[in-house]
């Protein structure tokens, strides 16, 4: 396998990550962002590529609670759109039983 991408938390804070030869993932949407979409919830993510994806990045309100307030001001501040969705957590179907098993174990 590759390495896995990083997100820059660890620039902001000045602190050393333990992937620090991993790509960081704004740099990886950047270098992909011909007819990519994003959808993300991470307002400093959103922050550090708008520019590379005009008219192709949405701040994501996934429900309504404690950080809907943040990302809409965030959304209506960076001029982006907003998008309600929902937490995807299963690619294929038959995955489901798999997922009811593993919650209710939790």
């Amino acid at each position: 396998g590759g390495v896995s991408p990083r997100s820059d938390d660890s620039r902001r804070a000045g602190g050393v990550s333990p992937l620090s030869d991993a790509p960081l993932l704004e740099d990886l949407l950047r270098a992909e962002a011909a007819g990519l979409h994003v959808l993300t919830d991470d307002v400093p993510l959103a922050e550090a590529v708008r520019e590379a994806f005009p008219e192709r990045l949405w701040l994501e309100v996934v429900r309504p609670g404690s950080r809907e307030a943040e990302v809409r001001a965030a959304a209506h501040r960076l001029g982006l759109r907003l998008v309600a969705s929902t937490a995807a957590h299963l690619l294929d179907e038959e995955d489901y039983e798999a997922h009811r098993l593993l919650t209710a174990i939790r």
